[in-house]
């Protein structure tokens, strides 16, 4: 069976509407002090580089930020990038869906449309998964394997997991893209 690339994953994110974005995989100090399980860089050039990230999402977070700051028009975004933890690296995938700000009588996207969407997304790049778990705040797509539990995606209400306060919903999803090549992974 055929396993997407990195360019066939970006062409059916852009073909679903998306605009790429790209962040460095450095964290400053002050980003990385509400977070857990951060690495931490020995002899960081400068404060900007601190810490390795361990998520996609605080940057989508804070692009979303400055969208509403600065009034700029976004409406789905994604990242394809590299975060770290104490063992090794990870290929991740982020999507943000953020609401039109310009035009609020537009209708917005719901936490089932952004589901959708990523259920689709697995299916496409063939990621399967053992179970769907509530968690706070969002959903979980969850492997096992042995007798551990690992999880393959999560979809997150932002507003209620960051405390943003706005009309509007955003939603965002983290996947590990490791689990496309996975030997554990089952192939459809």
């Amino acid at each position: 069976p055929h396993i997407p690339n990195n360019i066939e994953i970006k062409k059916f994110w852009v073909n679903q509407g998306f605009i790429e974005v790209m962040h460095n995989s450095f964290m400053t100090k002050k980003n990385g002090e509400t977070l857990e399980n951060l690495v931490q860089i020995d002899n960081p050039m400068n404060s900007n580089q601190f810490y390795l990230r361990n998520s996609l999402i605080p940057d989508l977070v804070n692009l979303y930020r400055k969208y509403a700051k600065y009034g700029w028009q976004c409406d789905k975004v994604f990242e394809l990038g590299h975060t770290f933890d104490n063992k090794k690296q990870h290929s991740k995938l982020a999507c943000a869906w953020l609401p039109k700000l310009a035009n609020w009588d537009e209708k917005p996207v719901s936490f089932f449309d952004a589901k959708s969407e990523v259920e689709t997304f697995l299916k496409f790049a063939k990621i399967n998964y053992d179970s769907q778990e509530n968690i706070l705040n969002g959903c979980a797509w969850i492997q096992q394997n042995n007798n551990s539990k690992e999880e393959v995606c999560r979809l997150i209400h932002v507003n209620r997991e960051f405390k943003i306060n706005i009309k509007q919903d955003i939603f965002i999803c983290e996947i590990n893209l490791d689990y496309i090549n996975n030997d554990t992974t089952t192939i459809q």
